[in-house]
């Protein structure tokens, strides 16, 4: 069943027969298919991929999951079918879709066969300190039934069984450099420009800016903008080099140029018009001929403020998302004083999750029945620009708004890339920065768990929680002298915690 090459190594034919067996099994148990319905309104079927990759833990359609088990084969020990429909006179749980090591003694006798030449019994050393190479075997015994936690935190999970977790992540989910021409916007651009993409040596580029202080002094302000081009077509051990990144142009100071950098853009977008229009004749000097060369913009890369000055989509209040747009369900924490995006991201889960019907664990009483937002084409985002300003030709940013801005959109101004003639066409046309994001995803949550004063579970954060979910452990009172008083959450450690 579970044989996938044959002595060969090429698929083996009972096995591409057992797949489809597996596959019309599954799909025919109707309690483990989720059924989606995309936003061009076409219904799909999918299941848990029980591949070597996926773990039964991504949803696929039937096409998809004969894909993976064709190229990795089955997940390990997974026998009996039960995330698919399989019955079992045995409680499995879900052992067949962890990565925990079910047997306890497995650490045990791992350490033991690896020191198998070795006896070490309690009758030979007893009275004798062990020399370091016994040492270091009983540790690593004891560590196989240390657990990884104590208290009321306990688990069975020990720590030698987490060590050997650690090192098998890479081999059970690999991850290779990926270039951008092997992701949906290179091919799908290709696919709607083939004149374009039959010559390979036609350039593709991305524009990068960000502001910083050239004196390195936070005493003297002052913010210069310089806009880089990246070249996608060099392999991404050389497009990064300092030698092939292009410095276009240099938006100079004291302060941020906001929505009016169309107005400096200017001179690069006309010169980014006339490349892909009528292209320019270069030299190979590989080919040793001349060839006329055409140019295009991938998308832009900046910060999540400097997305805003690109794109001209505001990233303040409500509709700050520019993947949601005015679909959102941000709502305003009246303690806190700011928008939360808190609880709108169930809508992007499986129909079938369970968290779409909790209504305790997230929101108060509140479910999550409707489907992603709308992913509008760019021809679709074009015709929102009907009554929106443009900012260039010398003329900045009006301060005035759209009446409905902030309420059915937040644009500010049509950006000057709308110029490009094949923009509209692009798949993905301004991209974030994961360098900030990293960080604020890594420093909150470890704020708060350290329960530092830096924290970001403050008091004004526990009354909108009692105003917004049903967490009765965390709702602040008043002690003596009026003195507000926070329960501390069961996620933060103790000072004494702090320290293994």
């Amino acid at each position: 069943m579970y044989e996938k090459t044959d002595s060969n190594g090429f698929l083996n034919s009972k096995y591409c027969d057992n797949v489809e067996l597996f596959l019309d099994f599954a799909f025919s148990k109707e309690e483990v298919v989720d059924t989606w319905v995309n936003m061009h309104g076409e219904t799909t079927r999918n299941i848990k991929c029980p591949c070597y990759k996926c773990q039964n833990i991504s949803y696929r359609d039937r096409a998809t999951v004969q894909k993976h088990l064709f190229k990795d084969g089955f997940m390990l020990r997974y026998e009996i079918w039960s995330e698919h429909g399989e019955k079992s006179s045995h409680d499995f749980g879900q052992s067949s879709t962890t990565m925990e090591i079910d047997d306890d003694d497995g650490c045990k006798r791992m350490v033991l066969d690896n020191l198998c030449s070795c006896d070490y019994t309690s009758s030979t050393l007893e009275g004798r300190v062990p020399n370091p190479e016994a040492k270091r075997f009983y540790d690593m015994l004891e560590a196989a039934d240390e657990p990884l936690w104590e208290g009321e935190k306990a688990t069975s999970f020990s720590k030698l069984q987490a060590a050997t977790n650690f090192l098998t992540w890479k081999s059970l989910f690999n991850g290779s450099m990926a270039h951008p021409s092997d992701g949906m916007a290179w091919k799908h651009f290709d696919s709607e420009n083939p004149d374009f993409a039959k010559e390979i040596r036609n350039v593709r580029l991305g524009l990068c800016t960000d502001g910083f202080n050239p004196n390195n002094s936070n005493s003297i302000p002052y913010s210069l903008w310089p806009v880089f081009l990246t070249i996608y077509n060099l392999p991404p051990w050389m497009s990064m080099k300092d030698s092939f990144v292009e410095v276009s142009l240099i938006i100079p100071g004291g302060k941020s140029p906001g929505q009016n950098i169309d107005m400096f853009l200017r001179p690069l977008i006309d010169e980014l018009k006339e490349l892909y229009g009528e292209g320019i004749e270069v030299y190979d000097a590989y080919r040793k001929e001349n060839f006329i060369m055409r140019v295009i913009l991938l998308w832009t890369v900046s910060d999540f403020p400097a997305y805003a000055m690109l794109s001209g989509w505001s990233t303040h209040g409500r509709l700050a998302c520019p993947y949601c747009m005015g679909d959102t369900n941000a709502f305003w924490l009246h303690a806190g004083g700011k928008t939360s995006w808190f609880d709108c991201h169930r809508r992007f889960l499986p129909m079938s999750h369970p968290f779409r019907t909790d209504i305790d664990g997230f929101r108060r009483s509140t479910s999550s029945l409707v489907g992603p937002p709308p992913e509008l084409t760019g021809w679709e985002i074009l015709e929102q620009f009907s009554n929106i300003p443009v900012v260039y030709e010398g003329v900045t940013h009006p301060k005035h708004k759209d009446p409905k801005f902030g309420k059915t959109h937040n644009w500010v101004k049509k950006s000057i890339f709308w110029e490009l003639e094949y923009w509209p066409m692009l798949l993905i046309r301004h991209n974030l920065d994961v360098m900030h994001i990293e960080t604020n995803v890594f420093e909150n949550p470890f704020q708060m768990v350290m329960d530092t004063s830096k924290t970001k579970d403050n008091v004004k954060a526990r009354k909108d929680v009692e105003q917004f979910c049903n967490r009765p452990s965390l709702h602040v009172s008043s002690g003596n002298n009026n003195k507000i008083l926070k329960p501390k959450a069961a996620y933060t450690l103790t000072k004494k915690e702090h320290t293994p």
